[in-house]
């Protein structure tokens, strides 16, 4: 074989790899584009119901809670600055919706442990043999 049809076959080679990268990128690009669309819409889809699930009720009862716990005074201040006209879709984010739900987890952590200490175990057993 010719060192010019040897050279003519790699080159050909590495241009039809170039031509399937190309697509694979425009596949990925759309699939990419997909995938942001339905990230918004998830995001979107996430606030509506952080907002319906975190009512004002929801909110109170979780900052009263975490107050007892000890939680950040500076986070539970700012967040019971919070009123139903400012809760709406304008000024609700999913940063917000995060940190409620990051209190919520920390109610939890907290119940949790302090239902596995052995006082609290002792409390449980004598409050069910009355």
């Amino acid at each position: 074989m010719s060192t010019i049809r040897k050279d003519k076959e790699l080159f050909e080679e590495a241009n039809r790899e170039c031509e399937k990268d190309d697509l694979r990128m425009l596949t990925l690009k759309k699939e990419m584009k997909e995938l942001k669309k339905k990230t918004e819409i998830d995001r979107n889809n996430r606030i509506t119901r952080g907002m319906i699930y975190y009512s004002a009720e929801r909110r109170k009862e979780l900052l009263d809670k975490a107050d007892e716990l000890k939680y950040s005074r500076k986070t539970i201040e700012r967040l019971r600055n919070i009123d139903d006209r400012q809760w709406n879709s304008d000024l609700v984010d999913n940063d917000l919706i995060s940190e409620f739900q990051t209190i919520e987890k920390y109610i939890g952590n907290f119940s949790q442990k302090k239902s596995k200490s052995p006082f609290s175990i002792l409390g449980k057993f004598i409050n069910e043999a009355r």
